[in-house]
């Protein structure tokens, strides 16, 4: 893990369906055979266009973009909490009894 996020692409997991003739057939009988036995409704195998794009790309851009903006906010405060206290330390403490004590070694 380093200190600050390297830029990385989005990469869209587009895989591509080829129409086959047999197989979209036999996916019909077996539709049409479930629905004679009342096992699911006729509108559960409906072709819905861009539905497996849509949600691919959104829940790949929610992975992304929302955890790593969470966790760089979080690393930014921790570096800002670290240099106050660095800044404190160099300006209002007193640090003689330290100095004091180091030179006594």
């Amino acid at each position: 893990m380093g200190l600050f996020k390297t830029f990385t692409y989005n990469v869209f997991d587009y895989k591509p369906r080829y129409y086959d003739a047999k197989l979209d057939e036999f996916h019909e009988k077996v539709m049409e055979r479930r629905e004679q036995e009342g096992k699911i409704d006729a509108t559960d195998g409906e072709y819905k266009p861009g539905a497996s794009i849509r949600g691919s790309f959104r829940s790949k851009m929610r992975r992304t973009s929302y955890g790593g903006t969470k966790k760089s906010t979080i690393r930014i405060f921790c570096i800002a909490v670290f240099l106050f206290f660095i800044a404190y330390l160099i300006f209002f403490a007193d640090l003689s009894s330290v100095v004091s004590y180091i030179s006594k070694l």
